[in-house]
């Protein structure tokens, strides 16, 4: 190799530069900071399960005491109809052809 002014070759290392000890610090800076930027995006992401989940738990709650209630609001009106039914007096028969007889204004209903 043909250089203008060539350096002495040696066997020895060098010993480094100040700028060399301060890019090694900022390194070192910039992976302790991505490391705690790690951490906090698992721990942002942890707390933002842990409240979906506790608030799919409330809902949970919520809904299982609410649910059987309707149910036992529903089955009390069902008996209810069906009690209301049972005490009509007009057989379902005679409502039926009552009702189609006088649908629309209609008169389907055969007179003898």
């Amino acid at each position: 190799m043909n250089l203008l002014h060539s350096a002495p070759e040696t066997e020895s290392i060098p010993t480094p530069l100040p700028e060399a000890a301060a890019g090694t610090t900022v390194d070192r800076f910039l992976h302790t900071v991505r490391r705690r930027q790690a951490r906090a995006a698992v721990l942002e992401s942890v707390l933002l399960a842990s409240a979906a989940l506790g608030f799919g738990l409330v809902l949970a709650a919520l809904l299982a005491r609410a649910w059987p209630r309707f149910l036992r609001q529903a089955r009390r009106a069902e008996a209810a109809m069906v009690a209301e039914l049972a005490a009509d007096p007009t057989p379902y028969d005679a409502w039926a052809l009552q009702w189609t007889s006088t649908a629309h204004g209609r008169s389907t209903a055969s007179t003898s």
